[in-house]
C-alpha cells in the first residue's frame, strides 16, 4: 500500500487500521503491534546496512537457514516451498526491508490508533520458543486484546503454523466457524 508519497511494507496487521470496519474476528499468530518493537540484538547483523545486504540478499541467508527456524523446512518438500519465493533477488530484498522493519513505525502507529475499540471475538495463537519475537510481545498482545482466547503451542516457534500445524489448525477451526 501507499501512505502519502512514501510506499508502506504491507504487513498483515496493517489490514486491521485499513479496513477496521470490515472486521468481525481477528487472528494473530506470533506477531506484535508495537511501534517500538526491537529485535533481538542477535538479529542484527541480518539488518545492518553491510551484512544485511551481504547475508540475506547476496548469500541467500535466509533461504539456507529456514530449517534452523522452521522445524518442518528440515523436510524437502517444505523447504522448497517456502525457498522457492526466496529465488528472486526482488523478494529478497523485500524480506530485507522487512527484517529493517521499514515504514514500521508508521504502519503500527496506524495500527495502534485502530485497535484502541475493537470489540470482535480475537484470537491469538503462539508458539514458542519464537527466536525472533519474544514472550514479551505475546503479554503485550493480552494487554491490548483482554478479552482474546489464547492458545500456546510448545514447539510451534516462529511458524507454528508449519510446525505445530495440526494444533494450529484445530484452533482456527474453532474460532472461524
Amino acid at each position: 500500500f501507499v501512505s502519502g508519497k512514501q510506499p508502506d511494507l504491507y504487513l498483515g496487521v496493517g489490514a486491521i487500521a485499513d479496513r477496521i470496519e470490515q472486521l468481525r474476528q481477528l487472528v494473530l499468530l506470533n506477531t506484535t503491534m508495537r511501534r517500538d518493537f526491537a529485535p533481538p540484538p542477535y538479529w542484527k547483523p541480518f539488518t545492518a546496512a553491510r551484512t544485511g545486504e551481504l547475508l540475506l540478499v547476496r548469500m541467500k541467508l535466509w533461504k539456507r537457514g529456514l530449517p534452523l527456524l522452521m522445524r518442518a523446512a528440515r523436510t524437502r518438500a517444505v523447504r522448497e516451498q517456502y525457498a522457492g519465493f526466496l529465488d528472486a533477488q526482488d523478494t529478497r530484498r523485500t524480506v530485507l526491508a522487512l527484517e529493517r522493519l521499514e515504514s514500521f513505525d508508521t504502519v503500527m502507529e496506524r495500527v495502534e490508533r485502530a485497535v484502541r475499540d475493537i470489540r470482535v471475538p480475537v484470537l491469538i495463537l503462539w508458539g514458542h520458543p519464537d527466536p525472533y519475537f519474544r514472550r514479551s510481545e505475546l503479554r503485550q498482545l493480552r494487554a491490548i486484546f483482554p478479552q482474546a482466547t489464547v492458545r500456546e503451542f510448545r514447539g510451534g516457534g516462529h511458524f507454528a503454523q508449519e510446525d505445530a500445524a495440526e494444533a494450529v489448525s484445530r484452533e482456527l477451526l474453532a474460532f472461524l466457524q
